[in-house]
């Protein structure tokens, strides 16, 4: 039997006629060959009833079953087509491409993961796979559409786990702080960015945030007193004072700050926090946590060495 000379049986078939009258074998094979050797770039299935309806040319109910058998047969030995209970499998027959390796390396592995890592690990499953460590580079800093990034330590993950993942987010930590001022009308809290990147960032500090988004060159963001800070591009009502619109405070010395701590335990009986939303308990909160710092590594000199751990041995 020839299918309109498209495909050539390598074995001889008998079928019933009364199957025959009832269904289009011509047509149905004729599908099956274009289905399987055209480029399929990915394995997918067809469920077996639903084709052979498709040719059918009466509704006789009870010939399925045998018309079922009898494709299936010709089927799994002309075309090599697995059947997985009601179903025919159709097998992808390109070539993967590299984006797809390193989509299923962070989809297995189910974490973020370094260029190197990943890297490593297709090399490890596909040894005959000719690829570089640039050009998995490039695919992950160009196809945003199915990679984030994280910060500059060339770490990727998925971009569909920011969808499943509650505390999963990609980009920098300016892009995410970013993100998290644009959704309100006036400056936030220092504090209060820090707790919003922290759920995604949680191997950063409030400090190093700060210092991040300071260290910002274009002039995205505006910091502000009282430590709250804004975005550039947007309008903010006038109770908020610049940074570089405030008046210059002189530096004080060691001994002025050491006693701004002292009034400032009397007055409040607690050391300064850091999430406070006074612009000037934060400092102070800083200064005392440097000074904790070199009184740890000996670099205080022995005068206000003396003075700090007596403080702190009182309180």
């Amino acid at each position: 039997m020839v299918i309109k000379k498209l495909y050539s049986f390598n074995k001889k078939y008998l079928i019933k006629k009364k199957y025959y009258r009832h269904f289009n074998f011509e047509e149905f094979f004729t599908k099956i060959f274009i289905l399987s050797t055209k480029k399929n770039n990915y394995t997918y299935t067809i469920k077996k009833t639903d084709i052979i309806n498709e040719f059918l040319n009466s509704s006789v109910e009870n010939i399925i079953e045998e018309l079922d058998y009898i494709c299936s047969i010709i089927v799994k030995y002309e075309f090599n087509i697995k059947i997985n209970n009601d179903y025919f499998i159709i097998n992808r027959n390109t070539k993967k491409e590299l984006y797809e390796y390193v989509y299923e390396t962070l989809d297995e592995k189910g974490k973020m993961k370094k260029i190197e890592e990943i890297y490593l690990e297709i090399k490890k499953k596909v040894p005959e796979f000719n690829f570089s460590l640039e050009s998995v580079r490039s695919i992950l800093q160009r196809d945003k559409e199915r990679f984030v990034y994280f910060g500059r330590a060339s770490t990727y993950g998925l971009k569909k786990w920011e969808d499943e993942l509650d505390n999963f987010k990609g980009g920098t930590i300016r892009k995410i702080a970013i993100e998290y001022l644009n959704a309100y009308s006036s400056p936030k809290h220092i504090s209060e960015i820090s707790n919003y990147i922290l759920k995604y960032r949680s191997n950063s500090s409030e400090y190093s945030i700060v210092q991040n988004l300071k260290l910002e060159e274009n002039g995205t963001f505006i910091f502000f007193t009282n430590g709250h800070i804004g975005l550039s591009n947007k309008i903010y009502e006038n109770n908020y004072t610049k940074i570089t619109d405030a008046p210059a405070i002189e530096k004080k010395e060691w001994k002025d700050r050491f006693v701004d701590l002292e009034v400032f335990y009397k007055k409040h009986k607690k050391l300064p926090s850091s999430n406070s939303g006074n612009d000037v308990e934060v400092k102070l909160y800083r200064w005392l946590s440097i000074q904790k710092k070199k009184l740890i590594n000996g670099s205080l000199n022995d005068k206000n060495k003396i003075l700090l751990r007596k403080f702190l041995t009182e309180i």
